[in-house]
């Protein structure tokens, strides 16, 4: 991946094929500066929604609501309206009772959001349930109920939310062949099996290095262990130590995922996204930007790509 040695000018070009350009990072042709575009705008578009967070904790009755990135454009946010709340069918009995007491409360809810950007407006509904626990907002309270809050807890969005975004390069998306199915699985999972979520971005490592050639079986066709997949795919590049060792950590969150007493949140689920994104970055976006900036230094100015 690189800049294109097409587009450089010729004053640039010199430099880089007769001299070659070395600072702290080594020379442009060890830097892949090589004859092909990638348009760094696309190679960019690699992060973890913060709202995904917020949406994965309970949210107090008055705070303000999360704006997850829209799931059909990915470009606007998306807005709730007020959670709208569903009682459990003992809830009318339960206060008849003489210890009854407001932390008693719960049930579920429903709320529906639409995307800001006024050429999607995709609607996005929010299911869960509530509770009602002595709140946090502090303050004094004028009387004993004022003392508790409702705290909401989703449990499932649909359409799902994006766990992360993936480069918009044809390329890329070719070595990355199968992981966008495998990352809608985990984001519609999320809130309701985080453990299910998490076994398929294990999925996606699997699917990584099935597209870069490493096998999933033996000669005698038993499936290999992942880890050993990983070390092969280690062992062909030097740079990718740090690489395998991210993607290493979300198998081991997938491995946990998959056992029954599993006590995997979907906020430990976010974290193995946030790893197999900065994996992601690393291969397809860093070299992309590296590359960059080595042209701009052998240039000595503005370069086109």
């Amino acid at each position: 991946m690189g800049c294109s040695a097409d587009e450089l000018n010729p004053r640039t070009m010199r430099r880089v094929r007769d001299r070659g350009y070395r600072n702290h990072l080594g020379t442009v042709s060890e830097l892949n500066i090589q004859p092909a575009v990638r348009p760094l705008d696309n190679l960019r578009l690699m992060t973890i929604d913060p709202a995904l967070r917020q949406l994965a904790s309970e949210i107090e009755d008055g705070a303000a609501l999360p704006s997850p990135r829209c799931p059909d454009c990915g470009v606007g946010t998306v807005s709730f309206a007020a959670p709208t709340k569903f009682e459990t069918a003992g809830m009318r009995e339960a206060r008849k009772h003489d210890a009854y007491d407001p932390d008693w409360e719960k049930g579920t809810f429903v709320m529906q959001g639409v995307c800001g950007a006024h050429t999607c407006q995709q609607v996005v509904v929010a299911t869960g349930t509530w509770r009602v626990d002595y709140g946090t907002t502090g303050g004094y309270p004028e009387s004993y109920a004022d003392q508790f809050a409702v705290f909401y807890r989703v449990r499932q969005v649909h359409p799902p939310l994006r766990l992360m975004e993936l480069p918009d390069d044809a390329a890329v998306n070719e070595a990355l062949g199968g992981i966008a199915e495998g990352l809608l699985t985990a984001g519609a999972v999320l809130f309701t099996a985080p453990g299910l979520a998490a076994t398929s971005l294990r999925g996606c490592i699997e699917r990584f290095l099935s597209n870069a050639g490493i096998s999933r079986k033996t000669a005698k066709d038993r499936f290999r262990p992942l880890d050993r997949r990983l070390v092969e795919w280690r062992e062909k590049d030097a740079d990718r130590d740090g690489i395998a060792d991210l993607m290493l950590a979300v198998k081991w969150l997938g491995n946990t995922g998959t056992h029954e007493d599993s006590v995997l949140t979907a906020a430990d689920v976010l974290e193995g996204a946030r790893l197999l994104d900065e994996a992601f970055h690393r291969l397809y976006v860093s070299p992309a930007i590296t590359a960059a900036a080595a042209a701009i230094n052998a240039a000595e100015g503005p370069v086109t790509f």
